[in-house]
């Protein structure tokens, strides 16, 4: 997939860094929204202009309107949203995350989407991913450890 602004990015998990992602892409003319646990984040981010949308709870036709979904959580809590969520997710759906600790969630956020059939998570590339786009975009020139 390729990132272009037509893609619709949703961000779960607004703190400190999701809520920088949103805001970094919304800078960049992308159409970004966000599920949280706190109203006041949302309401927060919609007056600030840092994102275009944004629910407390999760739902099949919230989720059927996004290409990509950025995890912006805890490790824990993003294995039990998967859990808990993953099946509501469309198919075709760019996953992935920004959680900081790896270790073996890696493999078994894998495992737990290999059940829904067409969704892939992209762990490792999505930054590199995502800078070769805004540089694509914003016609910057590559750098060399890019």
């Amino acid at each position: 997939m390729i990132l272009t602004k037509d893609k619709k990015i949703l961000i779960v998990g607004l703190g400190l860094i999701g809520g920088s992602y949103a805001e970094g892409l919304t800078s960049h003319g992308f159409w970004v929204e966000a599920i949280t646990k706190e109203d006041t984040s949302i309401a927060y981010a919609l007056n600030k202009g840092i994102i275009k949308g944004g629910k407390t709870m999760v739902s099949k036709d919230y989720l059927d309107q996004f290409d990509i979904i950025v995890f912006a959580l805890y490790p824990h809590i993003f294995k039990t949203w998967i859990k808990d969520y993953g099946s509501l997710i469309k198919k075709g759906t760019l996953i992935t995350d920004v959680t900081g600790v790896k270790g073996s969630i890696v493999y078994d956020i894998q495992n737990m989407v290999k059940r829904y059939m067409g969704l892939k998570i992209v762990v490792k590339n999505f930054l590199r991913v995502l800078i070769l786009s805004l540089h694509q975009l914003l016609k910057i020139p590559k750098m060399p450890f890019l």
